[in-house]
C-alpha cells in the first residue's frame, strides 16, 4: 500500500517501481512485476538494483538466458553488487553442467573478489596456542542458516541438529530467519533437547556474527546456504572459525579459499570429475542429504494410472530449472506414450504470463494444451505434499537436478 500510494503521488518513481515488483515476483505475479520492472528501469535506465531484480524475475519464470543479460547488466552498473553477482552464479547451474570451465572460473572469481572486499574485517589467525586442548573435550559444531522455517534446506538440516552425539559435540545454532515459523519452533525446541544453543542473529550485521562465532569457541562451522538468498558467506570470508564447512544449500562451489571442506558423495560428485572447487571434497559414505519427510505428509496415494487409464507424468521443481531444453525432451517423452500428460507445479503458475511462456515451449515441442496441467502453489506442506499424488512418474530437471523435490 506505501509503494501504491508513492507511485499515485510519483508514477515514474523508479524505487517504488521496483520495491513494489519485488512484492509481486514473490507472490508469483510475473506479468505485473514484469511491467513495473521495465517502467523502473526506463525511468532510470542506470539502476543497478532493478536490474538485478528483473533478472530474479525472469529467472523464476524460466527465462534463464534471459536473467543471466540482466544481472550481467547490473554488474556493469555496480560491479561490487552482491546479490547481483551471486544471482548469476546461481543462473549459471541452471544451464551450464557443473564441470564447465565458465561455471567453475566464475565462482572462483568470484571468490577471490569477495575475499578481498572483506579483508579488513578479517579475524586473527586461532593459533594453536588459542586453541582447547583438553583431552576428551567435545568438539564445539556450529551451523549458520537463513532457512531454518518451513524451507527446503530444513528438511536436510534437522536430523543433524537434533542427532549429533551430545557426548562427542556441542552444537551450536546460529538462525537468521527472517520469519521464523511453526518449523523454526520445532527445530529450536529439538536443538534445545538435544543440549545445544540456539542464536537469533539475523540482525546482526555479518562482522559482528562473524565476532560471536569467534567468541563462542566454535571448532567447525558448518555453512547451509552458498550463494543462495540471505546467505551468510561473509563470516566465512572474515574466517570466523579454524574449519569452514559448506553443505546442501546449494550445488557448487562457494569460490571461496576460507571454505575448506564442502561435503557430497561420489555420485553427485564422482573421484574422476572434472568440476573444480575451491573447497576439499569430502565425499560422505553412501549419499550426501539425510532427508526428514514432513510430519503432515499424507499416505502414498494409489497410482493414478489405475484409474485414469493413462500415464501421468509430472514435475513439482521450481521453473528455473525447467529450461527449454528439458521441456523439449518432455515434450519427446509425452510424444512417446499416447494419451498420456503432464503435471507441473510452481508458484509463478498462478500468472497467466507465466503458464503462457511454458505451455508455448511445450506447444513447440508437439505437446496439445489438453495434456498438461499447470498448477500453482498450495496452501501447505501437507497439501502439497498430496498433490504428488495426481501423478504417476516424477521427471527430473537438468543440469540442475532436483533435491527436495525428489525427495518428496
Amino acid at each position: 500500500e506505501c509503494y501504491m500510494a508513492a507511485l499515485n503521488i510519483r508514477p515514474n518513481f523508479p524505487q517504488s517501481l521496483n520495491n513494489l515488483a519485488v512484492v509481486l515476483t514473490s507472490q508469483g505475479k510475473a506479468g505485473e512485476a514484469l511491467a513495473l520492472l521495465q517502467a523502473a528501469i526506463t525511468a532510470s535506465p542506470g539502476y543497478a538494483e532493478a536490474h538485478n531484480n528483473l533478472g530474479v524475475l525472469q529467472r523464476d519464470v524460466g527465462a534463464i538466458s534471459d536473467a543471466l543479460s540482466s544481472y550481467e547488466r547490473a554488474l556493469s552498473l555496480a560491479p561490487d553488487s552482491r546479490n547481483a553477482g551471486q544471482n548469476r552464479l546461481l543462473a549459471l547451474n541452471y544451464i551450464f553442467p557443473g564441470e564447465g570451465a565458465a561455471v567453475c572460473t566464475a565462482h572462483a572469481a568470484w571468490g577471490e573478489g569477495f575475499q578481498a572486499l572483506h579483508a579488513a574485517h578479517m579475524l586473527p589467525e586461532v593459533t594453536p596456542a588459542d586453541r582447547d586442548v583438553t583431552p576428551g573435550r567435545r568438539l564445539r559444531v556450529g551451523y549458520v542458516s537463513p532457512d531454518l522455517f518451513t524451507h527446503s534446506v530444513s528438511y536436510f538440516a534437522e536430523a543433524p541438529l537434533s542427532r549429533h552425539s551430545r557426548s562427542r559435540v556441542q552444537l551450536y545454532v546460529y538462525s537468521c530467519v527472517g520469519k521464523p515459523d511453526v518449523k523454526t519452533v520445532r527445530l529450536r525446541q529439538q536443538v534445545a533437547a538435544n543440549g545445544g544453543v540456539w542464536r537469533d542473529v539475523g540482525r546482526l550485521p555479518e562482522h559482528q556474527l562473524a565476532q560471536l562465532i569467534r567468541q563462542d569457541g566454535i571448532d567447525i562451522l558448518v555453512e547451509l546456504t552458498g550463494h543462495t538468498a540471505n546467505n551468510r558467506l561473509a563470516v566465512c570470508a572474515m574466517r570466523a572459525a579454524p574449519v569452514h564447512v559448506t553443505w546442501i544449500g546449494y550445488p557448487n562451489s562457494t569460490g571461496l579459499d576460507a571454505v575448506d571442506y564442502r561435503l557430497t558423495d561420489a555420485i553427485c560428485d564422482p573421484l574422476d570429475t572434472n568440476q573444480t572447487f575451491t573447497e576439499e571434497l569430502v565425499r560422505l559414505p553412501g549419499c550426501f542429504l539425510c532427508y526428514t519427510p514432513a510430519p503432515e505428509a499424507p499416505p502414498v496415494a494409489p497410482l493414478p494410472a489405475a484409474a485414469n487409464g493413462f500415464v501421468t507424468f509430472g514435475s513439482f521443481n521450481n521453473l528455473a530449472k525447467i529450461t527449454p531444453q528439458v521441456l523439449t525432451l518432455w515434450g519427446r517423452i509425452l510424444n512417446s506414450v499416447p494419451a498420456s500428460r503432464l503435471v507441473l507445479k510452481a508458484k509463478p503458475f498462478s500468472c497467466p504470463t507465466a503458464r503462457h511462456h511454458v505451455m508455448a515451449q511445450l506447444a513447440a515441442a508437439g505437446v496439445a494444451a489438453w495434456r498438461v496441467d499447470l498448477l500453482p502453489l498450495t496452501a501447505g506442506t501437507g497439501e502439497h505434499l498430496s498433490v504428488y499424488g495426481l501423478m504417476d512418474i516424477s521427471l527430473d530437471s537438468f543440469p540442475y537436478a532436483g533435491t527436495t523435490t525428489t525427495m518428496e
